[in-house]
């Protein structure tokens, strides 16, 4: 079973072994690895039915080929419910952003309170953001832009130590600085901000904002795949079963939920059902050899220790990669102390 799992989730089969060994003995043993495998099986073999093809006499290519069509054809019919036609990457971002912060529920950080942002930036003025944005004054630039969009460009534009002081100065505020809100996501055009990264998602946890960076090709992604992008982004924050969430969006998309952890078996090649990773695969156009699975195998390892009642220590996680591997940025997991302040006493 162990070999099974090892090859699936492509890791070493000792190391796991080991790993499952210490779970099913923590849980008395209820077999938890074997009913995940079968579980697997059965809902793979369901869902390539459903793509009118036999499970017992398809390909991985096969398979691959038929997902991205219709991953193509729900992403089409996606953009013809929300009236996109030819729109540019702007207009797109802007409907999933709304799409998203409509949908889900963004997660709650504590963040800077608007008012003390702007007068952190006041001491520890961004000079290179200036410069970008084209401002005369830093009393014009914070009238006019987002805090949240400043903090998140910032990031890539200010030096490290000036980002070093910025910390500093974050770090010496008490409660009264910060509030606890939703996590805001913002769209940052290149014309405007100018930034180069090699991620098409940044974070800034001292603002709480989630930015989408409009990528060199970005006339090139459909509204379905940036929508895909920010909830997988959001993810990071917590487990989220994200093809459930992405169906809230539209009924269209509905034939891909609960697939997030679906890796089919054929003829010892694997192929991913998760959303994510079609999504990528078909608007970045990889081919088979290079088809994509890391969202699937970190969604397939996740559920399979939801299914224990006493987890691993984190150490003891040898696969822990595998829950960021998809997404370019983590979220800190330190959040102030002050947090537990509003938690009432039962």
């Amino acid at each position: 079973m162990s070999k099974a799992l090892a090859s699936i989730l492509d890791q070493p089969e000792q190391s796991l072994k080991k790993i499952i060994a210490k779970l099913e003995d923590k849980n008395g043993y209820p077999s938890h690895d074997v009913r995940h495998l079968a579980d697997n099986i059965q809902k793979t073999r369901a869902k390539i039915t459903e793509l009118n093809l036999d499970p017992d006499d398809t390909t991985g290519a096969e398979l691959y080929h038929a997902l991205l069509v219709k991953f193509q054809k729900d992403s089409n019919l996606f953009d013809a419910q929300n009236r996109i036609a030819s729109q540019d990457f702007s207009s797109k971002s802007n409907v999933a952003i709304d799409l998203v912060s409509k949908n889900l529920d963004l997660p709650q950080r504590w963040v800077l309170k608007t008012a003390v942002a702007k007068n952190i930036l006041r001491q520890h003025p961004p000079k290179k953001l200036l410069k970008q944005l084209k401002y005369r004054s830093l009393e014009s630039m914070l009238k006019r832009e987002s805090p949240a969009q400043l903090f998140l460009t910032a990031q890539f534009l200010e030096s490290q130590n000036w980002q070093k002081e910025l910390g500093k100065q974050v770090s010496k505020l008490d409660s009264s600085a910060f509030e606890l809100r939703p996590v805001c996501i913002k769209y940052l055009a290149q014309s405007q901000w100018g930034l180069n990264s090699d991620s098409i998602l940044a974070y800034d946890n001292s603002i709480g904002s989630l930015g989408l960076i409009e990528p060199d090709t970005s006339s090139e992604i459909p509204l379905l795949s940036i929508a895909i992008l920010l909830a997988d982004g959001l993810s990071n924050f917590g487990e989220l079963d994200l093809s459930a969430e992405v169906a809230k969006f539209s009924p269209v998309l509905a034939w891909w939920s609960e697939m997030d952890g679906l890796i089919a078996n054929l003829d010892s090649e694997h192929v991913s059902l998760n959303l994510s990773d079609i999504s990528r695969s078909a608007t970045e156009t990889i081919s088979y050899d290079n088809r994509l699975l890391d969202g699937a195998r970190r969604s397939f390892w996740q559920k399979l220790l939801q299914r224990y009642d006493n987890q691993l220590e984190i150490e003891e996680d040898l696969l822990a990669g595998l829950k960021n591997k998809a997404i370019n940025f983590n979220v800190p997991n330190n959040q102030p102390a002050f947090e537990y302040e509003y938690v009432e006493d039962i």
